[in-house]
């Protein structure tokens, strides 16, 4: 019943039964893995002490943010061409409960095997994307030599341009 389930919902019409519609399917269930992950990460960092407490200048926008994520889908829909009653039917609700429970079961066997799982070097992706680059320079001299063998091929060269003139001038052509 949250906004995303709705918003789902209304595009789901277009996006079909087929595999596009089973993708946007999945998503919901990497969403509530990803939420579920983060609501638990939040709780391992949130403060032990008893007297700790959100500032009370926080929590009137975040509850008016919280109430807003779910009431303005809700009042949006009849306007997008949405039938609230269609949106609350039992395989309407079921359509968008079953991505919710894969996503909770994922997230129960990230918590009990988490830990399991390779760890990402320090700097997150910025330390993968660093080691993949440095690894792409070896890829960079291949290259590099084989492109300085074949500029030694002059017939290669000609081929090419003729080949590309071919092509250019098929590609012109109207059937």
């Amino acid at each position: 019943m949250t906004g995303g389930a709705l918003a789902k919902l209304a595009v789901k019409t277009q996006l079909g039964d087929g595999p596009v519609g089973a993708l946007a399917a999945f998503s919901a269930a990497g969403t509530t893995l990803l939420m579920l992950h983060f609501l638990r990460r939040l709780a391992d960092e949130a403060s032990r002490e008893a007297e700790a407490a959100a500032p009370a200048g926080l929590i009137a926008p975040w509850l008016a943010m919280a109430l807003a994520a779910v009431l303005v889908p809700w009042l949006l829909y009849p306007r997008m061409g949405g039938h609230v009653a269609d949106a609350l039917t039992p395989y309407a609700l079921w359509e968008g409960l079953w991505p919710v429970l894969i996503g909770a079961a994922l997230a129960l066997l990230l918590q009990r095997w988490g830990d399991r799982l390779p760890r990402p070097p320090a700097g997150d992706i910025v330390g993968i994307g660093e080691d993949a680059f440095r690894k792409s320079f070896v890829i960079g001299a291949a290259l590099e030599r084989a492109d300085g063998e074949i500029r030694q091929w002059p017939a290669a060269a000609v081929s090419l341009l003729v080949l590309a003139i071919v092509f250019g001038a098929a590609m012109m052509i109207r059937l």
